[in-house]
């Protein structure tokens, strides 16, 4: 599990935390692996957790009105996606499906609730990471 503890410290909304902190993380954690081309979840869907990639890549594809899709970003190892629905539980803003074989780290919502209950100040470390990554999105565009 080392490797994965360290994969997590280098996520920035984690990587504040203390060898101990992160271990309450990896605790939580539910291994999953898919094939090439599953869809993990889509567009409008619930958001309800959070996703690190182990192994593999996914592609991430936005839905227009127009019944238009772009793939939007290829992620690959060590990248991660879904942090939002930790925060908002709204539903999901893109659809994300597996371009290759992948392994992932999943944290519930349920579960992450559980932690920022007990770790209130995870939530602003949280917080000013997404807002810098929406920042540099939309910088993007």
């Amino acid at each position: 599990m080392e490797p994965l503890a360290d994969t997590i410290r280098g996520i920035p909304i984690f990587s504040s935390l203390s060898r101990e902190d992160v271990a309450k993380i990896l605790g939580k954690l539910e291994e999953r692996s898919l094939a090439a081309g599953e869809t993990i979840f889509r567009q409008g869907d619930q958001g309800d957790a959070f996703y690190l990639i182990q192994t593999g890549a996914v592609q991430v594809v936005v839905e227009s009105g127009a019944g238009n899709s772009e793939i939007v970003a290829i992620l690959g190892a060590q990248n991660w996606f879904g942090e939002m629905a930790l925060l908002s539980g709204e539903p999901r803003s893109a659809t994300i499906v597996t371009v290759k074989d992948t392994t992932l780290w999943r944290l519930s919502r349920q579960e992450w609730d559980d932690l920022i209950e007990k770790h209130p100040s995870w939530l602003l470390q949280f917080c000013a990471t997404l807002s810098k990554r929406l920042s540099f999105i939309d910088r993007q565009y």
